[in-house]
């Protein structure tokens, strides 16, 4: 039987992110203090922490035809990851500028019009018992969704609440933001085996039909909170697949959201340093 792959369907883009002091007022003026340019976008920060603890990781996005395109690929190769299900579109590439102040909150402005109801997924070679990820949900998506439900573990994560359609799979994963009520959480409840809750500074949760648990936030150093949803997505699936407890996958998940927040970029922390931290060196990769 062939091995089980992860696939991770969702936004690519290219970061353009400034470290300020503050959000200026209106009208006003201010000196970054640094600037980086970098790889972006949920499905390739997903993707780049999940590779990188040796899982067979298969990428699923699009890209347009510029320059952006041009540095992407590029980062995607750098990362270990193919490039085999990246489409190409005549298109811009979707860029974001990212404004993080000292707090180390980002605001985050898209400038590029988003690709994912023009990506053609359907026909996609998912096999039976495969991880089917979606970061950022999208009903384009719907098509794909609907011939793999029954034979995939389907993860899928922001956004997935504000589907037309009710939507419905194995694992959620969403910020206390996206909860808008009692009810909203327990018509998704209703809908999901299990949903896992990021709620920053405040920590985080695993809830099911079953089982309750809670992680404690941690006093740590914040630097920038860019990629912290995806870093614990990130840690979700990795936990999932290597078959940790649901009390370990919400550490590993929420420890990787901690140290990811301490470093100035937009992917997930190395796995071999989330590892060394748990102390988890009877796992492979």
């Amino acid at each position: 039987m062939a091995e089980r792959a992860i696939w991770v369907i969702g936004p690519i883009a290219w970061d353009t992110v400034l470290y300020i002091s503050k959000l200026p007022s209106s009208g006003g003026f201010l000196h970054a203090r640094e600037h980086q340019e970098r790889p972006g976008g949920q499905a390739f920060n997903v993707a780049s922490g999940i590779v990188g603890a040796g899982l067979p990781i298969r990428l699923v996005g699009a890209l347009g035809d510029d320059i952006y395109a041009e540095k992407l690929r590029d980062a995607i190769t750098k990362e270990s990851l193919s490039v085999e299900f990246i489409q190409n579109l005549q298109l811009p590439t979707p860029h974001v500028t990212i404004l993080v102040d000292d707090s180390g909150e980002r605001t985050m402005v898209g400038m590029e019009k988003g690709l994912l109801g023009d990506l053609d997924i359907e026909d996609l070679p998912v096999q039976a018992g495969d991880i089917v990820v979606w970061p950022f949900w999208n009903d384009a998506f719907l098509p794909l969704f609907e011939r793999i439900r029954e034979i995939c573990f389907l993860v899928l994560g922001s956004n997935a609440l504000k589907s037309d359609r009710e939507l419905s799979g194995d694992i959620l994963v969403i910020s206390n933001d996206e909860i808008d009520d009692q009810k909203t959480l327990d018509r998704a409840l209703s809908h999901f085996t299990k949903i896992y809750i990021t709620d920053g500074a405040h920590g985080s949760k695993m809830i099911s039909k079953n089982n309750n648990l809670r992680e404690a936030g941690r006093i740590i150093p914040i630097v920038d909170t860019t990629g912290a949803g995806d870093a614990f997505l990130t840690g979700v699936v990795t936990g999932q697949y290597l078959g940790f407890s649901e009390k370990d996958i919400l550490e590993l998940a929420a420890t990787w959201a901690s140290l990811t927040v301490q470093k100035a970029h937009s992917s997930p922390a190395a796995w071999s340093e989330v590892k060394t931290f748990l102390k988890l060196d009877q796992v492979n990769g």
